[in-house]
């Protein structure tokens, strides 16, 4: 998670899920779901024309979403 232009959605060590901004240490949000975290990271992903991966519980991407032309498409 090395590119400030992506979210990810990820299992957080101390139990639920956590959006995460690309590159940042903190996560930006936590759940007690992953539907929940999928939910509110896509629309942030979306509000910021940004990348949204969704992780797996073991780490691996199951999900890869571009909303990098909305955002230009948008203003």
């Amino acid at each position: 998670m090395t590119s400030k232009s992506s979210y990810h959605v990820i299992a957080d060590p101390r139990g639920g899920w956590s959006v995460v901004r690309g590159g940042a240490d903190r996560a930006s949000k936590r759940f007690a779901s992953q539907v929940d975290a999928v939910q509110w990271g896509r629309q942030l992903s979306q509000d910021h024309g940004t990348e949204f991966f969704v992780h797996r519980a073991d780490g691996t991407i199951e999900k890869k979403t571009s909303y990098q032309n909305l955002a230009v498409a948008a203003h």
